[in-house]
């Protein structure tokens, strides 16, 4: 379950390049169809970790899965994996999370759970459907709406880790959890809706 949490979030921290790469075509050129590529390339992403079977925080949350494995295993493991494309991205001349950084940092906490728990919602609606539209409408859905997922969010964070030399450890960290405490949130309450029964194995 470590290699394949690793490359759950590995899998996702590459989307986020692509994806940020495609915002700076957009301001550049004007136009909202570099965006929706970026959250096709996205969607992609997050139909492979699905169709795999992959550990992803998002995609477990509010599921039967093993509570300990989530918040030991697959959450840790997950921001590995999204470290280890985030950075060396940097190094290799993606310079292009400071648009989504400064939209993060310039938001308040309040307004970052409330994002974090649709966001959540949308995740665990994408994972549980069977519909690979449904899932790509939900990444719409959450990528063109600014919501927060806590692992793409990480790739962000990682990067300007390395670039930004005004980056505040203590302060992003907590706004990481926000995210992550948001989705699983958000998680919950789709399947309290769909009245399904929340197990938290021991």
């Amino acid at each position: 379950m470590f290699k394949r949490s690793i490359l759950a979030g590995l899998m996702i921290a590459l989307a986020m390049v692509l994806y940020t790469k495609t915002l700076t075509l957009s301001n550049t050129f004007g136009s909202d169809l570099y965006k929706m590529a970026g959250a096709v390339i996205f969607a992609f992403a997050l139909t492979y970790v699905k169709e795999q079977g992959l550990p992803l925080f998002t995609g477990k949350t509010g599921t039967d899965f093993s509570q300990k494995a989530l918040w030991a295993v697959v959450l840790p493991f997950n921001l590995i994996g999204s470290a280890l494309i985030a950075i060396p991205a940097t190094f290799c001349g993606y310079k292009d999370f400071e648009i989504l950084y400064n939209a993060t940092v310039n938001d308040t906490p309040e307004n970052m759970l409330f994002k974090a728990i649709l966001c959540g919602a949308l995740m665990r609606v994408a994972c549980s459907s069977s519909s690979v539209y449904v899932t790509i409408g939900c990444v719409f859905a959450f990528l063109m709406s600014g919501f927060y997922h806590s692992i793409a969010l990480s790739a962000v964070y990682f990067a300007n880790l390395c670039t930004n030399a005004d980056f505040n450890l203590g302060r992003y960290s907590m706004l990481i959890a926000i995210a992550v405490v948001g989705n699983f949130l958000g998680g919950c309450l789709i399947t309290f809706l769909k009245d399904e029964k929340l197990v938290f194995k021991k």
